[in-house]
């Protein structure tokens, strides 16, 4: 049937979307493929389970990315992979994510992890919740800092928390 060669399509190009993320030198071929691994996982993300991990592996390293282009479509695709992911793979995200905020290396770098908190937050609120009481004060702290950019992404995080 028509689903069940599609997750096989799927299934066989994951491995090569995950090495094209990961060690792409040309920065078109890399968004591409951030572009359709995004595709994949809302409408296929439940059939790849197996590859949740190593699609994680390949996707937290582009949140730091000096290409902005880079870093929102990465943000994409992991809002389309916690809406199937298991909670492993839901933990080592949202811990990562912590960790780094609480690091604050850079003021881009932050704001990107608080625009990912929000997307993750939008697509799967109901995940989120027990982690909000780690979440809300690193955000709050960065509301205090002299950054209308940074202070506007905090806004909308603590828009999706509300909305979740």
């Amino acid at each position: 049937s028509g689903s069940a060669l599609a997750a096989n399509v799927c299934k066989k190009i994951t491995g090569r979307l995950t090495s094209a993320i990961a060690k792409q030198e040309d920065v078109s071929v890399q968004l591409e493929a951030l572009d359709i691994m995004a595709d994949m996982l809302s409408r296929q993300g439940g059939l790849l389970v197996n590859f949740h991990p190593s699609i994680l592996t390949c996707l937290l390293p582009q949140l730091t990315s000096p290409r902005l282009a880079v870093r929102k479509r990465t943000i994409i695709a992991l809002g389309h992979l916690v809406m199937s992911c298991g909670n492993m793979v839901f933990v080592d995200l949202i811990e990562h994510l912590l960790t780094e905020l609480s690091k604050n290396d850079s003021m881009s770098t932050t704001r990107t992890y608080i625009q990912c908190i929000a997307a993750i937050s939008r697509q799967a609120g109901h995940r989120i919740g027990e982690y909000l009481e780690k979440i809300i004060p690193l955000v709050v702290k960065f509301c205090n800092v002299d950054d209308d950019e940074l202070r506007e992404y905090c806004i909308q995080a603590f828009e999706s928390f509300v909305r979740r």
